[in-house]
């Protein structure tokens, strides 16, 4: 047997670092290899409603029920168990909504639900049960995991949390879903609520998972909550109709004698907006009802009022570990100048993120002046290990890097072992292949994500990025970043790809030099993880895995993508991915180079068509062919004629 060649803890110890399909392939394989397997598959599993009876004879047959920790109930729903990272991306969660069913027929279906609550009963060690389905929780699991004491300290965790009573016309809230959400067993709640249910429940429900939080549910330590549309209607006083939602609030509110209520204690809040910007008195609102002390993970993706940012930072976050912040400074793509509105964000979240103990992971999204990124840069870099900066927005400020400004991280997060970042490309010149250089020079750096960023957003603007108006100018007209020293009497020209709108073009010379850094083919992406690796200091952690990707090819910050450009786009861009490789016959590890599937969407939703040859022979608008043909001549397919641009 294999599996005896070596220790049984060795082979356990590597089999932890498999996935779940290796796993399964060594088990086959080797009879010893199945035994110390087996405790890592069926550490977490995952089962359908009608397969609870199949599941649970197989387990008590192979005594396998032993090792289940993880038990995730699904219905109609995708698993979770891969969505518990912190930074997992918060529209996933908008696809876990609850049904509408009132408690009557909640219960009247909970029969069914008897051979799941079977199968819990039969695990001896479950440490967390997973509700993934829209149905409400049923009685009869809830029943099983109060009346066993082995289960004492299980945590429920519910997908799709929801109050269904608070939709009915009853007066008092429902007896299961009272006990529910008082279970000493529930730990975390996903709250997604639409603008949909006009019976006017979705405005009671924050309240009503404030409540939750509020010492009603004591060992509730995550919440993620997504703000409703329903928030952008104005406010209006509840109609006599609505009257029982009030008394239900009071009812859930007075659970608790009010001397032996206290804040809550979440260790994880995540917001998901979909309506206007979080307020100061909504932060006030969440400190009442939760210890600020007690959080280690907020995520805030919603847009944020520099005046709650003010409000946060006036609170004490001691054991804070974990930040995401959506930051926005322009209102949208068309703004002017006369709308454009004040940048009230960038300092109140310096403010605010320089107010907090050293993080170990932090996401910015969005735009914030890149001098109160330094600041921020400056003050948690030492302790970072993981980064994200991902830029959004129509703004020079969106959090898309200039290479100078990329080696501030280098220089000042030196700790750092996960990135993910936005660099603007500069044609390849010395002072980009020093931003690589930078980041390959992290120490500890091992998962790299990195967008090459070929927008500009300055050409229609000025060096500040800032629109100021001539002193009689059209309204649509823009103040032109002047022409770049090397652009010749072709470059200096105008495009001629806005047909329609008052939408003026930039220089053909900035058209070109956009292609010039999209461009990226295996060539340059080998010579640009060449700079990141070879910088790596002596006996430092080498990478893991590296993305590239060019993104940003047609984008000036303004309108949208002239479609002559977007097809050039669609074929220069491309995305590239560096793995670990070891091989058997030679010594030490090597990386194996990927071409992804591209992903990426074009700013071209409304495309200006008029006037754009796209139905000739080789789909190249004759327009877009004389910036083309000036960069890459050869007069064959245009689509294999195109290559990228050597690094200086």
């Amino acid at each position: 047997m294999v599996a005896t060649s070596s220790p049984a803890e060795l082979w356990s110890y590597i089999f932890e670092y498999l996935e779940r399909p290796s796993l399964r392939s060594l088990s086959v394989v080797d009879h010893g290899f199945r035994s110390i397997a087996a405790p890592l598959m069926f550490r977490a599993i995952t089962i359908h409603q009608d397969q609870a009876p199949q599941f649970q004879l197989m387990l008590q047959q192979t005594a396998y029920n032993k090792h289940v920790r993880v038990l995730e109930v699904c219905d109609q729903l995708e698993p979770t168990l891969d969505q518990e990272d912190a930074f997992s991306k918060p529209e996933k969660v908008f696809a876990y909504l609850p049904d509408y069913w009132p408690p009557q027929k909640t219960h009247a279906r909970d029969p069914s639900w008897q051979p799941v609550a079977a199968l819990l009963r039969s695990l001896p060690v479950l440490t967390d049960l997973i509700w993934t389905c829209p149905q409400q929780f049923p009685t009869c699991l809830l029943r099983s995991l109060h009346d066993n004491v082995r289960f004492a300290a299980c945590r429920l965790h519910l997908r799709t949390f929801r109050l269904r009573s608070l939709a009915t016309t009853e007066t008092i809230i429902d007896a299961h879903e009272l006990e529910l959400v008082q279970s000493p067993n529930l730990y975390s709640i996903w709250v997604c609520y639409d603008g949909d249910d006009v019976s006017g429940s979705t405005i009671r429900l924050p309240e009503a998972v404030s409540c939750a939080m509020n010492g009603v549910a004591p060992n509730l330590r995550v919440v993620r909550l997504r703000q409703a549309i329903i928030q952008m209607l104005p406010a209006f006083p509840l109609s006599a109709s609505q009257n029982h939602e009030n008394k239900k609030i009071r009812g859930l509110n007075s659970l608790l004698p009010l001397q032996e209520r206290h804040c809550g204690s979440v260790e994880q809040l995540q917001l998901i907006g979909a309506g206007p910007a979080l307020r100061a008195e909504q932060v006030v609102g969440w400190s009442e009802c939760t210890d600020f002390n007690s959080l280690r993970t907020l995520i805030l993706d919603a847009d944020i009022q520099g005046e709650a940012l003010s409000s946060l930072a006036g609170y004490n976050f001691p054991n804070l570990t974990t930040l995401a912040l959506s930051l926005q400074i322009e209102a949208g793509m068309m703004s002017i100048p006369e709308n454009r509105p004040y940048d009230s964000i960038s300092g109140p979240a310096r403010d605010f993120l320089c107010s907090l103990p050293p993080l170990r992971k932090l996401r910015l999204k969005g735009e914030i002046r890149h001098s109160s990124l330094q600041d921020v840069l400056v003050y948690h870099g030492p302790a970072l290990r993981t980064l994200q900066l991902i830029p959004s927005g129509y703004s020079p400020h969106r959090l898309s890097l200039l290479p100078r400004e990329v080696r501030w991280i280098g220089a000042y997060c030196r700790v750092l072992q996960n990135l993910s970042l936005q660099i603007l490309r500069s044609r390849g010149d010395a002072d980009e292949v020093a931003a690589y250089s930078s980041l390959g020079s992290i120490p500890c750096l091992q998962t790299l994500d990195l967008r090459l960023d070929a927008s500009d957003y300055i050409a229609l603007r000025n060096e500040e990025g800032i629109e100021e108006p001539d002193p009689d100018p059209a309204p649509w007209a823009p103040i032109l970043a002047p022409a770049k020293p090397h652009f010749d009497d072709f470059d200096r020209e105008f495009g001629s790809f806005r047909d329609s709108g008052g939408l003026l073009d930039p220089l053909k010379g900035q058209f070109r030099d956009m292609f010039v850094n999209a461009a990226l083919d295996r060539k340059l992406v080998q010579s640009i993880f060449v700079k990141l690796s070879g910088a790596k200091p002596a006996r430092s952690m080498p990478f893991d895995r590296v993305e590239i990707r060019s993104v940003g090819g047609g984008d000036f910050g303004k309108g949208p993508t002239p479609a002559a450009i977007a097809t050039v786009m669609r074929e220069i861009q491309r995305r590239w991915l560096f793995q670990t490789e070891w091989s058997s016959d030679e010594p030490g590890r090597g990386f194996r180079v990927t071409e992804l599937e591209y992903n990426e969407t074009l700013n071209d939703t409304h495309l200006d068509l008029v006037g754009s040859d796209l139905g000739n022979e080789d789909g190249l608008d004759p327009r877009a062919a004389l910036i083309f043909r000036r960069l890459w001549a050869t007069e064959g397919d245009w689509r294999r004629d195109w290559h990228s641009f050597p690094l200086a």
